[in-house]
């Protein structure tokens, strides 16, 4: 009997100890998936803060004037700065042939020069542009990767 329990005993403890090593494992990769997801994210940020930036809306700060929103995954024509705010599309990044997709928010509001951190009334201070990315399913980015700009 006694050989019996330190033996249920023993299959017990190398049970545990491969279930914590399993989990251990499955935490390091979750995290480097959450790493590269990141990183993809970031480079989705900034491909459309870029499309954004190009474009001259008025003042000659910029390139060449209108865009479609479409062009970058949102909808209808951005003739100004402010025909960007609330669009949200899905964007994807293909990586050695695999399709990643990312839901992405783009935000534009007006600050005060000041301070930054403060938001004003329509066309007064500074011009915003908050762009935040998600993995598709939330999983990895629980907070999402944001990139803001300020245009004056």
């Amino acid at each position: 009997m006694p050989q019996t329990l330190l033996a249920l005993l023993a299959l017990t403890l190398a049970t545990a100890f491969t279930f914590s090593s399993y989990q251990r494992y499955a935490r390091v990769e979750r995290n480097l998936i959450s790493i590269e997801m990141g990183e993809m994210a970031g480079a989705v940020a900034k491909e459309v803060m870029q499309t954004i930036a190009i474009n001259d809306f008025g003042d000659g700060a910029f390139g060449d004037g209108s865009v479609a929103c479409s062009q970058f995954g949102g909808v209808g024509v951005c003739n100004d700065l402010d025909d960007f705010h609330d669009q949200n599309f899905l964007k994807n990044f293909e990586l050695s042939g695999s399709m990643f997709s990312f839901d992405v928010d783009v935000s534009v509001t007006w600050r005060d020069p000041a301070n930054r951190d403060s938001v004003v009334s329509i066309d007064s201070g500074v011009q915003a542009v908050e762009v935040t990315v998600y993995d598709r399913q939330h999983l990895f980015l629980p907070g999402g990767a944001n990139l803001e700009r300020f245009f004056e």
